[in-house]
């Protein structure tokens, strides 16, 4: 059977129906875009905070990265980027297949590279920080440990509360560090915190409810503290 054809005469009633139809053609693609927008504004307000500043690649993006870089497909590759705070290599050789849990010849997990990182960019200020964070968001998106311990047992918490700012500590301990752990000489991050001054990073695990005490608290006290504010931090880390 042949299909008929749309024949549509200038004016008349006809012409009024095509008009019609057309109106609300418009209306409708008027609507899904409202709908649409709406959409995106509201998987906006969901989105985690700090992820802004991680990249999201697509495969051919990601392969193009690593294929003008000359990296292969190693976790062993992912040491010098983690180091320098390459956000934009990391995603790229994480997204192209480098499992982030592989233990490799890395006697550090990614996670404590990317937050000693932070020691070459405390001259950086906020800036620096933001960088650190956006590693540490692209490191958690694709599944990195945490609490793995790396040599004398330090974790990715313990290393950053050496060297990192405030904020740094905030998202690793909503991520889920653990604050008790200790190192295999009996350190927790607020003690490394204290013993390397970083009282930003000492007020955030007092905060989240961090503690030490005994030998640890001893040391600290023989230290004979130079300013007041060391001294309030040490006390409020021997409390119950």
């Amino acid at each position: 059977m042949r299909r008929p054809s749309l024949v549509v005469p200038a004016g008349g009633r006809n012409t009024a129906r095509v008009s019609g139809f057309r109106v609300a053609m418009r209306l409708a693609m008027l609507l899904a875009l409202v709908s649409g927008v709406a959409g995106a504004l509201q998987g906006a307000s969901r989105r985690t905070p700090g992820t802004e500043g991680a990249p999201a690649m697509r495969r051919g993006e990601t392969m193009a990265i690593v294929s003008r870089a000359r990296l292969a497909l190693t976790p062993d590759n992912l040491v010098d980027p983690l180091l320098r705070g390459d956000v934009t290599i990391v995603e790229a050789l994480l997204s192209a297949g480098v499992d982030v849990k592989a233990r490799a010849s890395m006697l550090q997990s990614p996670m404590q590279l990317a937050v000693s990182a932070c020691a070459n960019l405390r001259g950086q200020g906020q800036r620096g920080a933001a960088s650190a964070l956006a590693m540490i968001e692209v490191l958690l998106r694709h599944g990195a440990e945490l609490d793995r311990p790396g040599p004398g047992g330090l974790t990715a918490l313990m290393v950053a509360a050496q060297h990192c700012p405030g904020a740094v500590i905030t998202r690793l301990v909503q991520a889920g560090a653990d604050t008790s752990v200790r190192t295999t000489q009996g350190y927790t991050a607020l003690s490394l915190a204290l013993f390397a001054g970083n009282h930003d990073a000492a007020e955030v695990l007092l905060a989240a409810g961090a503690r030490t005490g005994g030998v640890v608290l001893t040391r600290l006290m023989e230290g004979r503290p130079a300013d007041a504010r060391t001294a309030e931090l040490i006390r409020r880390a021997g409390l119950p």
